[in-house]
């Protein structure tokens, strides 16, 4: 599936349907996942021996036998971090045991969400969809998970050297090339503007599309319930058209927000020249080795 504005506004995990389609029923979407309307109470268990996490729908594509892990957005009890190295594509890897449980899983940083203990996660249906994943950490941004994951390697190395061991495998380093994350990646600027200036460029492209260019607009800008004529042609030229991508990433620094103490970890990045502060890595896709 290609990385266009009307896909990533489209698939987006916390929309229960998608809106853009010429079918007479509304369609569901499904990407959807109970993530995005889950609430995760604070914990009175402290953390420093187990961490919670949430795992995503996305993590039994590489792994469908993970099934245990992806529990409705459930957050689950995971012990005995220990750091992997890195996949492939470049991820930072760890694997972990359950409450309980002898099987041990190995997973990528981007398959989980982290909550430390003394957090809260409170869903909002008035919260812009970007901001889905603020209150979320991430695993190699909590200091109780790397303290946890430096125990395995015993005295080889010292927890600062292990820190900066991690640090320099992350692979959103400053000038890394990205792109969103399908499913998981809200686009921030205004939906009708962009998609108002794709229909603006599709309706030149030929003589049906300006005939249909009314009633799209009509539609998305809400004036409009039932599915125009013309909107699957406009969704497979929008499939097509260069314009309608979504531009790739530039990782410009880590975000002032960035907190150890809170897995609060997020990143600077540049999207077209259109500057966003503060982005979760889970919602970001490392390019390599596609263009």
């Amino acid at each position: 599936m290609r990385h266009t504005w009307l896909n990533l506004y489209q698939n987006f995990f916390g929309n229960q349907f998608r809106y853009y389609s010429d079918d007479t029923t509304v369609e569901r979407n499904p990407f959807f996942e109970a993530i995005s309307r889950r609430r995760y109470n604070y914990s009175p268990s402290r953390d420093e021996d187990r961490v919670r996490l949430v795992f995503p729908a996305q993590v039994l594509e590489k792994h469908p036998d993970y099934t245990t892990l992806v529990r409705g957005g459930r957050s689950l009890w995971c012990h005995n971090l220990a750091y992997e190295g890195t996949s492939p594509r470049g991820y930072r890897q760890f694997s972990f045991n359950l409450t309980g449980g002898k099987k041990r899983f190995l997973v990528d940083e981007s398959d989980a969400l982290c909550i430390p203990s003394r957090c809260s996660v409170i869903p909002s249906p008035f919260r812009i969809g970007w901001a889905i994943f603020r209150p979320f950490g991430a695993v190699f941004g909590y200091e109780n998970a790397l303290r946890m994951m430096h125990s395995s390697y015993g005295e080889r190395v010292s927890y600062e050297e292990f820190c900066e061991i991690t640090h320099d495998a992350d692979p959103f380093q400053p000038g890394a090339l990205v792109r969103p994350r399908m499913a998981y990646f809200y686009p921030r600027a205004k939906k009708d503007d962009k998609l108002l200036d794709l229909v603006a460029e599709y309706r030149t492209s030929s003589r049906d599309a300006a005939g249909y260019a009314f009633g799209l607009r009509e539609y998305i800008e809400g004036d409009r319930r039932r599915p125009p004529p013309g909107l699957d042609d406009f969704i497979k030229w929008s499939e097509a058209n260069p314009l309608a991508l979504h531009p790739y990433g530039l990782v410009l620094a880590p975000s002032s927000r960035t907190n150890g103490e809170f897995a609060r970890s997020f990143y600077r990045i540049s999207f077209g020249g259109d500057i966003y502060e503060e982005v979760h890595p889970f919602e970001l896709e490392i390019v390599k080795n596609e263009i």
